[in-house]
């Protein structure tokens, strides 16, 4: 199966989290969470990712037919054996591989609490090692350009250094925070 857009996974998160639950309360609570400022994902995503989560067969959904008022009948979405399955695949992979400044770690981050206590500390363990194994390569080539590099070049490879120093430290703060608890 292909990766899932930013959108089905956050779409995913919060089924699972709220079970039975219709496009309607998805795009409220969006919008309350902030996720359109922060996921870059808006109220088409949203309804298009349902499409194609149920396509995929991650999520099932029926009509909901105790609805009261006015309006179109809602349908309901429900998340499969399969869709919590690949939901947990995709968070421990944005989690364990994703760089600084990443959208997909956030939203994984944002629902990390899905996972299990020890699948969450194996996924930011990887993290770690991810990131210095990154820091390492851009280091070597930073060491190799240094003197040809200008100005610009210089400060803008420190800048990138410095914030996979800061992500390390962040990743490993969260870890402790977990451990804590």
């Amino acid at each position: 199966m292909d990766s899932l857009t930013n959108a089905e996974l956050m779409l995913l998160q919060i089924i699972k989290e709220h079970n039975e639950i219709t496009g309607y309360e998805i795009n409220k609570y969006v919008i309350s969470v902030g996720y359109i400022e922060w996921a870059d994902i808006g109220k088409t995503s949203i309804y298009t990712g349902l499409k194609k989560l149920e396509k995929k067969s991650l999520v099932t959904s029926f009509i909901a037919v105790d609805k009261m008022g006015k309006g179109p009948i809602p349908r309901k979405y429900s998340i499969t054996t399969e869709g919590e399955k690949i939901l947990k695949e995709e968070m421990i992979r944005a989690i364990s591989t994703s760089r600084e400044r990443e959208k997909r770690f956030d939203l994984a981050l944002s629902a990390i609490q899905i996972l299990s206590k020890q699948e969450m500390i194996n996924a930011l363990d990887q993290r770690i090692i991810y990131l210095s194994s990154e820091k390492e390569k851009i280091n070597e080539d930073y060491i190799e350009q240094k003197e040809c590099l200008p100005l610009g070049g210089n400060i803008l490879y420190e800048r990138i250094l410095k914030s996979i120093d800061n992500e390390i430290e962040s990743t490993q703060n969260i870890k402790n925070y977990l451990n804590e608890r």
